[in-house]
C-alpha cells in the first residue's frame, strides 16, 4: 500500500461534485490524499503561488473562467504541474481537446467506474513526469492520440 501523501488542488464550483470526487478517489485508490478545494480559478492561481501540489483537478466551467482559457491560465501559472480536467458527461469533446493541448488527462463527471481512477493518483512522483506522457493505469490513459475518458 502506498503511504505517500498526494496533495491535490481541486478547482470545482459545485460542492456536490467536489465531495463526490473526494469520496470516489479515496475509495478507488490506495493512496492518501490531502485535498485543497477552491471554487474559482483566481483562488486556485493564488494557492499555486502559496503551496505545492502534486496534481491539479480542474473544472473547465467555473464562475470566473470557462473553456480552454481555464486550462491555459492554470498551465501558465504552474507549467510543470500535472493537470486533470473535469468535464460533464455531455462535453467529453472538451476533455479530448484539452488533452490535445497538453492536459495530462481528463475525467468525465458521471457514474464512477473506478478502473482508470487509480492510475493518475497512485504516487506523487507522477508530478515529475513529462507533461506529454500520460500516467499508467490498468485500462489505458489519455494521450495526445486516442484519449479515453474516466467516468466517476
Amino acid at each position: 500500500m502506498n503511504t505517500d501523501l498526494i496533495r491535490i488542488l481541486l478547482v470545482e464550483d459545485s460542492p456536490t461534485d467536489a465531495d463526490l470526487l473526494r469520496q470516489t478517489l479515496s475509495q478507488a485508490s490506495a493512496g492518501r490524499f490531502e485535498f485543497t478545494w477552491v471554487e474559482r480559478l483566481e483562488d486556485a492561481l493564488a494557492r499555486l503561488i502559496e503551496q505545492s501540489f502534486d496534481v491539479l483537478l480542474l473544472d473547465l466551467s467555473l464562475p470566473d473562467s470557462s473553456g480552454p482559457e481555464t486550462y491555459r491560465r492554470a498551465h501558465n501559472a504552474a507549467p510543470r504541474l500535472p493537470i486533470v480536467v473535469l468535464t460533464g458527461a455531455d462535453d467529453e469533446s472538451v476533455g479530448l481537446a484539452a488533452v490535445q493541448e497538453g492536459v495530462q488527462d481528463y475525467l468525465v463527471k458521471g457514474k464512477p467506474t473506478g478502473g482508470r481512477l487509480r492510475g493518475p493518483f497512485v504516487t506523487p512522483s507522477s508530478a515529475s513526469r513529462p507533461r506529454s506522457n500520460c500516467w499508467s493505469s490498468a485500462s489505458g490513459c489519455a494521450s495526445r492520440s486516442g484519449a479515453s475518458a474516466t467516468r466517476w
